[in-house]
């Protein structure tokens, strides 16, 4: 188990910028409720939490082999890259967590386009893990984090709300509906 201290989102869908102080936010509640309205980036927050862990999304489990159009852009439905807001270079997410024995790790995801510019070609997705120590890992990410962590990629989202209460008692997701006004 995990516990997760901020979560840092540039560039990712509908969140251009944010800072996440699970401490400072949350206290000693246990309680986590992400709550807004639909498209306010609540299933953003949680794509950034496992694109920093594992580098992928649960959202996008379907087929690779499908296929679809954005712009003059063609994606595979299972790619990462889909995630990065359009007209942007580039995009990450920096998720910093510490284990039960207090060890504390930064796990970063990155996407950027050539040359910095926002109609550059697609560059491939790049990940790190840095402990407090000062060591980072450019090189077998997704084993180490995993051994960290002790789970392997989400693939579906029932399994992410899983792992999430795990991580996180008292987790929530709520998208606030809006009763008709008479």
């Amino acid at each position: 188990m995990i516990r997760l201290k901020t979560l840092e989102i540039h560039n990712l869908l509908s969140i251009e910028e944010a800072t996440i102080d699970f401490e400072k936010d949350l206290g000693s509640s246990g309680l986590v409720l992400i709550c807004g309205n639909t498209g306010a980036g609540k299933s953003t927050i949680l794509d950034a939490i496992c694109l920093a862990l594992y580098g992928c999304s649960p959202r996008l489990s379907r087929s690779k082999s499908e296929k679809y159009t954005s712009g003059e852009e063609i994606f595979s439905s299972g790619d990462v890259a889909q995630l990065m807001r359009r007209g942007t270079a580039y995009a990450s997410c920096c998720l910093t967590f510490t284990t039960t024995s207090e060890d504390e790790y930064k796990a970063t995801w990155r996407i950027r386009r050539a040359r910095g510019e926002h109609d550059g070609a697609l560059q491939p997705p790049q990940r790190s893990l840095a402990k407090k120590d000062g060591v980072v890992i450019t090189k077998g990410v997704k084993e180490e984090i995993e051994s960290v962590v002790g789970l392997s990629c989400i693939k579906t989202s029932p399994r992410l709300f899983c792992w999430l209460r795990a991580t996180l008692p008292g987790f929530s997701l709520v998208t606030r509906v809006h009763a008709p006004r008479f």
